[in-house]
């Protein structure tokens, strides 16, 4: 949905998101995709995902549940570890057939770094990369991050300059 002012706040805080509807929630053996025999449940891995633009960019937030959150990579390395992954289409009429991606596309990870412990002697900050398109931009938007009891939150900001895409608007 398109998110109405005052713009959402990056501050790992869901307050601002009450009034945005369509949440998408993922807690099932279905939206298991990787390492599938690893998964013991809801309690495990699963998410409540929310979504929401402006013109300017894209908004996320993710309360995830994980038994086990790990993450000692950045970068493009990042999806070694706990992050999420953005896969979106912004042209999805064009094309139709085509089945890798074309302009319109893009994909990008959000980590929520090492929340607060140390790796390596150093702690980790919540960061977005970008993935597709590959000259993308590797600066600017805003992510934060917080343990919670049974996983963790991120939430991000993701510009569309960043991934050159201009003229985003609603179609009727």
């Amino acid at each position: 949905p398109f998110d109405v002012d005052p713009p959402i706040t990056i501050d790992a805080d869901l307050a601002d998101w009450a009034a945005i509807p369509n949440q998408i929630t993922a807690k099932g053996r279905e939206h298991i995709t990787y390492d599938t025999g690893q998964w013991h449940g809801p309690d495990d891995l699963g998410a409540v995902i929310h979504l929401a633009w402006r013109p300017g960019g894209i908004y996320v937030a993710v309360e995830v549940t994980d038994d086990s959150v790990h993450q000692t990579l950045t970068g493009r390395d990042m999806f070694k570890g706990d992050h999420v992954e953005v896969y979106v289409d912004l042209t999805p009429g064009a094309e139709p057939e085509r089945t890798i991606f074309g302009a319109g596309q893009f994909q990008f990870g959000i980590s929520p770094g090492s929340l607060g412990e140390e790796v390596g002697g150093q702690v980790l900050r919540p960061e977005l990369y970008v993935w597709r398109p590959t000259d993308a931009e590797q600066e600017g938007g805003k992510v934060a991050a917080k343990r919670t009891d049974d996983g963790y939150l991120v939430e991000a900001f993701m510009p569309f300059s960043r991934v050159k895409a201009t003229g985003v608007r609603m179609h009727k």
